[in-house]
């Protein structure tokens, strides 16, 4: 197979990376373009450090997907030509690295030499819906984006460890959120050169929330950063509680350094989630093609209904409205003597002062926050969650957290409907 090198230099120029020349000529070895593709629609950037066997898989399910124009960039992170063997053949341009540099200088690596208006970051180990390609083409078609985070859903359906996350899927609608996944996001390219990529720095974790967190400079409007709930790989969030407690600990070294990064940290996630499924937020864009919302829809359900089994909940069945009546009936209803509150923000306060106006008696509130312990609310203690009463407590979560909040109650054996709810005002 005939191939056409690249210069790094050349493509850092061409991206206004000069400034990261220094850094990357370090572990840069080579960049082979096998394939020319004329004007790809969307560049497609995966990175591996070693062989694994769904990794061909990948990129063979990919390859079924060529009638969209993408180009296919394969990043080798440090390890040797004969690992990949099987691989190469199928991509478009081959990219080899001396070392293992972390996933996030790798990526970056990646997208130099892309030349797609549109980035699309894949796991090595994901395996892809079969119109994977075509859901991230869409969005962006249909709405005004910058950046769309797509779906994990697991590929084990019975690994237990699959359920010690909370971020792979948030159910089937379009609503503004950062990317909290590095391994299915399409972002645009133009933006994500202009804030310089992902961290460098970054060897494993929060990539995606610090990425977003800067994409603010180039584009300040939150709610043109989405979650697409058509856009599915299969992806297990663990191979083994080792290497589950040895993620946690690389992600929580990594969050204790961005959040340095950015003082702003906790209050820019939590005006995202004040963000979360509201799809009425996300803006459409007035496209110029007759019928592409029509395709939208017909994407969705196809997609929806290929996946259906692997597809969970999105909370709507135990989610009101403090205007809802049937909110009333069923707390009046329940059989637990004790009603509390999880959450004692603004939305908790709101949440008591409606109740206490049905005649609805609130035991406590309960708040993960340890500055609130011990406090008040109009003569209503909050609490330490460690103190919940699992045979008699039953409990409203009235905050933004309460994706976190139901797995936190859910771990410990309560039921959604049963022994919670879920409320906004």
């Amino acid at each position: 197979m005939s191939s056409y090198t690249y210069s790094l230099n050349e493509e850092l120029n061409k991206k206004k990376w000069d400034f990261k020349k220094k850094e990357y000529i370090k572990c840069f070895e080579k960049a082979e373009r096998q394939t020319i593709i004329n004007n790809p629609r969307i560049s497609i950037v995966i990175i591996s450090w070693r062989r694994h066997p769904d990794t061909i898989k990948n990129i063979q399910i990919l390859q079924k997907q060529r009638c969209h124009n993408f180009e296919l960039i394969f990043v080798n992170n440090g390890e040797s030509d004969e690992e990949f063997i099987e691989v190469i053949p199928f991509v478009d341009t081959y990219i080899k690295l001396n070392k293992n540099t972390g996933a996030y200088l790798a990526r970056n690596v990646g997208a130099v030499f892309a030349n797609g208006p549109i980035l699309l970051f894949l796991e090595d180990d994901g395996i892809p819906d079969i119109q994977l390609v075509e859901s991230h083409l869409l969005t962006f078609e249909v709405y005004d984006v910058i950046c769309v985070r797509g779906v994990y859903l697991p590929k084990i359906n019975n690994n237990i460890l699959n359920t010690k996350q909370n971020h792979y899927y948030h159910g089937n609608k379009f609503f503004p959120s950062y990317i909290d996944l590095e391994g299915n996001a399409s972002i645009n390219a133009e933006s994500f050169y202009r804030v310089g990529g992902w961290d460098d720095n970054i060897t494993f974790g929060h990539g995606g929330p610090d990425l977003s967190i800067r994409l603010l400079e180039y584009e300040p409007d939150m709610k043109k950063q989405i979650y697409s709930p058509i856009s599915i790989i299969f992806h297990d969030y663990a191979n083994n509680e080792e290497h589950l407690q040895k993620k946690l600990e690389k992600q929580r070294i990594s969050k204790d350094r961005l959040k340095g990064k950015h003082k702003n940290w906790e209050s820019l996630l939590f005006n995202w989630r004040n963000l979360y499924q509201l799809e009425q937020k996300v803006l459409p864009k007035i496209t110029k093609r007759t019928g592409a919302w029509e395709e939208v829809e017909i994407l969705k359900k196809k997609i929806f209904n290929r996946n259906e089994e692997f597809l969970m909940d999105d909370f709507n069945d135990y989610f009101f409205y403090l205007e809802d009546t049937d909110i009333s009936v069923l707390l009046k209803g329940i059989s637990y003597g004790n009603i509390c509150i999880f959450g004692a923000g603004e939305l908790g306060k709101l949440t008591y002062s409606f109740l206490k106006g049905l005649g609805i008696k609130i035991k406590n509130f309960y708040d993960n926050n340890p500055n609130h312990w011990d406090s008040f609310i109009e003569n209503v203690v909050i609490n330490d969650p460690s103190q919940i009463s699992f045979n008699e407590d039953f409990i409203i979560i009235a905050s933004s957290w309460y994706r976190e909040i139901s797995f936190q109650l859910e771990s410990k054996g309560y039921k959604r409907g049963e022994n919670f709810l879920i409320v906004n005002k």
